[in-house]
């Protein structure tokens, strides 16, 4: 009754359909209930093709919501009981069992953990979905998308849309460049969480995303995690900026490439640029970041041994003599 071909009477069917399904079936506390809605829901989607493009904007955002729901609540109990040291193997565990191709990596980092194949069936419907979408569906779907980004509950919910979005950006990309900005504020707000898989999906997202964004909004993107990484003293905020850069040179090396100045890749090509960072980091309050800045002072001048020459040896030279004063710190020496 859903078919393509039914034409009307397939968009009233699935229009009867799809409020029941999500907004009881899915998210029932009945196994069978919930099974049963999303076996549906996979049908419908194989065989009703175009009819669904009018509900993604209201399928996707439902189904991300629903991967939090159908976490097995055991993995919540674990994850208060564990140490830092056990959660930091469960994130590890998680990481390892990525797949090659970028869309089921992500996918995989969320739900190799999760015990129940309705995740998993959830996961790969919404995927599915993404092939229908639009201009004005992506007009509707990415505002509530960056919502769940950035408030989504659960491990599942904030993993499922990074996945999302690492879809977007190979399914559609040029209808995506519109709303790229937008997407890209909100994976940047949620790049500090404190859970290190979330954090990491987000960067990995954020790796594919510049692919579609404008030059302007990259630069700012560069701009704001270079500010975060010499100016915020947790370590969240630099692991996070390490890990999107690391992103962004694996999955959009040609975006780097152009903005590579920002980034300073190439020691002897980018050797003033490399200073620049490294002396902020010197007259930097936090002992720890100048420590960090007279190490990379000390990389620069191994690395180009014997060939660190006028101007750039006079601005080294003087860069470490204006950070001899003052007190002795742990690094300094």
């Amino acid at each position: 009754m859903c078919e393509s071909s039914k034409g009307i009477a397939g968009q009233k069917t699935i229009a009867v359909l799809l409020p029941c399904l999500l907004d009881k079936g899915i998210m029932s506390t009945v196994t069978e209930v919930r099974a049963l809605s999303i076996n549906t829901l996979v049908k419908i989607s194989k065989s009703a093709g175009e009819l669904l493009k009018p509900h993604t904007p209201k399928l996707i955002p439902a189904l991300l919501e629903s991967l939090s729901v159908l976490e097995p609540q055991v993995l919540n109990y674990l994850s208060l009981r564990a140490t830092d040291q056990e959660k930091a193997a469960m994130d590890s565990a998680r990481l390892n069992a990525a797949k090659s191709s970028p869309m089921m990596e992500t996918i995989n980092m969320v739900t190799v953990v999760l015990g129940e194949d309705n995740f998993h069936i959830t996961t790969k419907y919404c995927v599915y979905c993404i092939q229908h979408l639009d201009v004005p569906v992506l007009a509707e779907l990415v505002p509530r998308l960056c919502e769940l980004i950035k408030s989504g509950l659960g491990l599942g919910t904030k993993g499922g849309c990074a996945s999302v979005v690492v879809s977007l950006t190979t399914q559609c990309p040029q209808d995506l460049m519109p709303y790229s900005g937008k997407l890209m504020s909100a994976l940047l707000s949620g790049l500090s969480d404190r859970n290190s898989v979330v954090q990491k999906s987000y960067a990995f997202a954020l790796g594919h995303l510049v692919r579609t964004t404008r030059d302007t909004s990259t630069e700012k993107l560069l701009q704001k995690l270079s500010a975060w990484y010499m100016e915020k003293e947790e370590p969240v905020y630099r692991s996070g900026c390490t890990l999107t850069i690391h992103a962004i040179s694996r999955y959009s090396p040609d975006v780097l490439k152009n903005h590579s100045g920002s980034i300073s890749g190439g020691i002897r090509l980018y050797m003033k640029e490399l200073i620049d960072i490294t002396q902020k980091a010197l007259q930097s309050p936090s002992w720890k970041m100048k420590a960090q800045g007279a190490a990379a002072m000390a990389s620069i001048a191994k690395q180009q041994t014997g060939s660190l020459v006028p101007p750039h040896l006079g601005m080294v030279l003087d860069t470490l003599l204006q950070g001899l004063p003052g007190r002795t710190w742990a690094g300094k020496v």
